[in-house]
């Protein structure tokens, strides 16, 4: 069980990773859209804590860890948002010049957090059917 925690753990860091790289590119720098870069680099810290969860999902730790892996995409999720308000001009620019790298990105983003909530879910209807 232990190699399955750490070889998903690996698995959501290099995600998160990939992820982190997509945005800086995005970020030009400095300047372009940060935004992604800003949460990208938590969530290098979040995602392999959803593989440990899996892992762990007939346990109790497995339940605390889905839950504050969804609550940290929450929090995360407002913080992109506002910081992408105020920087919507080169939001508009990042999605002008590299649409298909900004689609990557939000791809990567949706699919951890999919992820996430659906691992979450499962352990609702698992009690609801004992």
């Amino acid at each position: 069980m232990r190699q399955t925690a750490l070889l998903l753990a690996a698995t959501g860091f290099a995600l998160g990773v990939l992820q982190a790289m997509a945005a800086m590119v995005l970020s030009a720098g400095g300047d372009g859209w940060n935004a992604p870069i800003q949460v990208s680099l938590l969530a290098i810290m979040v995602i392999p804590a959803l593989g440990i969860s899996w892992t762990y999902r007939h346990q109790e730790l497995g339940h605390t860890l889905a839950i504050l892996v969804v609550l940290a995409a929450i929090g995360l999720d407002i913080f992109a948002a506002v910081q992408t308000t105020g920087e919507l001009a080169f939001f508009r620019r990042a999605v002008r010049e590299s649409r298909q790298l900004t689609v990557v990105w939000g791809g990567l983003w949706l699919l951890w957090q999919a992820a996430a909530v659906a691992h979450l879910l499962q352990f609702r209807s698992a009690q609801t059917a004992d």
